[in-house]
């Protein structure tokens, strides 16, 4: 009798042994499906913030068609008006051919910004900001220097540090200047002179845009 009731005894311990694995291969299941909801919610995160480059279309050469070494730190995009690019370097402005490559000129320009904003042009001018807060004027075709303005720094002067120019524009004959220092100029293309300047009523933004005679400046609140 004894024998019998230890023979059922281990019996149902064995049967309850044997459901251990289904329990463990459900809770595996259970924590791999935990583990890839987090993983993709974690790449949808990451791509949301760092989208992918997108898929480039035709056929693009393995190597330039041209390379031109300036021997200096570029600061900012080049700019192009017909076969003359423009570049913008730490210590100089540069025109060159696009259609080759070749340097065509180069004037000395001096400017201690890593991200400097891109020159403008216009007819046969190019326009750069510099050291100081000064800007320069040079002709497109040779890069002559036609004029240069270094406005007052006594107006310029935030924390003991002068005001950089953030943003240029043109209309016209005229050429805006929006710096740091909450200020926006006018200036007369040919000749340089000051036409007006205004203090604005807050930082004024990276960007300027000009539209049928009129000035749009974006600034902080506003």
């Amino acid at each position: 009798m004894n024998r019998a009731r230890k023979e059922i005894a281990v019996g149902k311990k064995k049967r309850r042994n044997g459901n251990k694995p289904v329990i463990g291969l459900f809770l595996v299941i259970c924590f791999l499906g935990i583990t890839i909801f987090i993983a993709r919610s974690l790449y949808s995160t990451y791509r949301s913030y760092y989208p992918s480059e997108p898929t480039s279309v035709g056929d693009f050469p393995e190597t330039p068609i041209w390379t031109i070494d300036v021997g200096e730190t570029i600061i900012s995009s080049p700019v192009v008006t017909g076969n003359i690019g423009i570049l913008r370097t730490n210590r100089s402005v540069i025109g060159f051919n696009v259609i080759n490559g070749m340097l065509l000129w180069r004037s000395e320009s001096f400017i201690d910004d890593p991200l400097s904003i891109e020159p403008v042009i216009t007819q046969n001018t190019v326009i750069v900001s510099e050291d100081e807060s000064t800007i320069a004027a040079f002709t497109l075709d040779n890069g002559d220097l036609v004029w240069r303005q270094t406005p007052d720094p006594n107006g310029l002067v935030i924390d003991n540090v002068i005001g950089s120019i953030s943003a240029m524009a043109i209309d016209a004959n005229i050429v805006f200047v929006a710096r740091a220092s909450w200020n926006l100029t006018a200036y007369d293309i040919d000749s340089g002179d000051l036409i007006w300047q205004i203090d604005l009523p807050t930082r004024t933004m990276p960007e300027l845009a000009t539209n049928n005679g009129y000035l749009y400046v974006g600034a902080e609140n506003t």
